[in-house]
């Protein structure tokens, strides 16, 4: 059975899924996905085709869920790990301080907070494992908080006249990154870094997208207003854009 996550595809033995599946169907702390690995489990069991709704559902349960995917995305190079929940949580009140001075629209409602971490340790990143140099905007000169509070950025970060906007699913069963459309449209940024916490905790970057193409996504309304829903698991490779950028 072939899987697609972002641009790898994993041709999985039926048995694997089925012991995957198992183990998710019995798992009561499940948030996301434990209905549909019961229905899934049932038909592999049974012989019977999964329909393109079903194997939708299939890749993102395995996105979510497999810990196997993550080694191998990993050691592969195309995602990194760059933090965790329990380090963040040291640093709660101050980022929570940070998440309501980028503007309060949206932060106390989705872990706005975590979002901010991420920024960080993508940034730490880039500069400490890709020794890069780039232009930060809270650093910049249009960062000065009595002219950008509650304002929007133009970047998370520069580079070689590219804009870089970082974005994270805070929360382990949350499968997209949601750019706020009105946003997007008016200030576009040429790069959006994708990043994720898992069910263990661990933050990663897994991938990427650019905004020609980030305009081909749905959109769906959150908070009263429209954001673009993109699936984690089909944003670009991160490799080529890091080799690039280096």
């Amino acid at each position: 059975m072939v899987i697609k996550i972002n641009c790898e595809k994993f041709d999985i033995p039926a048995g694997m899924i089925e012991d995957f599946l198992t183990r998710l169907s019995r798992n009561d702390r499940l948030k996301r996905g434990k209905n549909q690995a019961k229905n899934i489990l049932y038909k592999i069991r049974h012989n019977i085709s999964l329909d393109k709704t079903e194997l939708i559902s299939l890749t993102e349960i395995y996105f979510l869920y497999s810990r196997k995917l993550r080694e191998v995305m990993v050691k592969q190079k195309q995602w990194f790990v760059i933090g965790s929940k329990q380090e963040a949580l040291k640093y709660k009140s101050k980022l929570e301080t940070l998440a309501k001075s980028y503007g309060e629209y949206r932060y106390k409602k989705d872990y706005g907070w975590l979002g901010v971490y991420a920024e960080r340790k993508v940034k730490k990143f880039m500069r400490d494992e890709l020794k890069l140099s780039f232009k930060e905007w809270e650093n910049s000169g249009n960062s000065k908080k009595n002219q950008w509070q509650n304002k929007v950025d133009q970047y998370d970060i520069k580079i070689y006249n590219k804009n870089i906007d970082v974005k994270c699913a805070t929360q382990p069963h949350y499968l997209e990154i949601t750019p706020k459309v009105t946003v997007e449209n008016e200030i576009p940024k040429d790069i959006y870094l994708a990043t994720k916490f898992f069910d263990d905790g661990i933050l990663y970057l897994t991938g990427y997208i650019i905004h020609d193409d980030l305009t081909k996504y749905p959109k769906k309304r959150l908070y009263g207003a429209e954001y673009y829903a993109v699936k984690l698991y089909d944003t670009q490779c991160l490799n080529d854009l890091l080799n690039n950028l280096n």
